[in-house]
């Protein structure tokens, strides 16, 4: 990897944890709470389950809310400081192109995202740790970026998080120019989004205050 797809993954993100926001979603009291269970996550906050419905309202919020559009229009000013693709050239046209492009690839991975959310069973939200240690709570991002919560508050591997991040980066490949759209650029966009993920979990972690408000206060 070179500096300037290095720094790009750097920025990018950078970018999504800078625009995390907290998240309002109702809570349906009739629903059972997770509990904490045995197994890699159990050190975790707890939450209501989600409805469906609720799980739709999250990924309107990541697409649509601040960490969607604000969150695209810096992506797009980084991929126009490095000068990728080339073919789009640089000025507001350029940049208009970055920005749909950016913007797609959001959609397209909140898509992928809820239809794998509500087949499969899991839980989009970060959980924060209830831990006060450094190391232990850093830890507890990072897994988080693999590992998701199912309805029922078991651990499973992240199978949405991670298929809609490849699933939508080689979906952008449809509309990018010719030195922009192979499997290897599409491999790159769903780990620019997974580092996305990580840093946006990592300012749920340490700054309670953007995350979901059911998360906000230790219990």
């Amino acid at each position: 990897m070179n500096f300037k797809r290095f720094a790009r993954v750097a920025c990018f993100s950078f970018t999504c944890s800078f625009f995390a926001v907290a998240q309002k979603i109702p809570q349906n009291p009739s629903q059972p709470t997770i509990p904490p269970q045995p197994g890699v996550l159990e050190n975790t906050l707890t939450a209501k389950q989600l409805s469906v419905h609720e799980k739709f309202q999250i990924r309107v919020i990541e697409t649509f809310g601040i960490r969607g559009i604000l969150g695209s229009a810096l992506g797009s000013g980084i991929a126009q400081w490095a000068g990728r693709p080339y073919e789009w050239g640089g000025g507001a046209e350029g940049y208009g192109h970055r920005y749909g492009s950016s913007f797609g690839n959001a959609i397209s991975r909140q898509v992928f995202a809820f239809g794998l959310d509500s087949t499969l069973h899991e839980d989009s939200r970060y959980f924060p740790s209830n831990e006060s240690d450094f190391g232990r709570r850093v830890k507890n991002v990072l897994k988080q970026v693999f590992i998701a919560k199912k309805d029922d508050g078991t651990a499973t591997f992240a199978y949405s998080r991670v298929i809609s991040a490849f699933g939508a980066g080689q979906v952008v490949n449809t509309w990018q120019p010719r030195s922009n759209n192979g499997g290897g650029d599409g491999l790159e966009r769903g780990a620019l989004s997974l580092a996305g993920d990580f840093g946006y979990f990592a300012v749920q972690e340490f700054f309670p205050f953007t995350r979901n408000s059911v998360f906000r206060r230790r219990h």
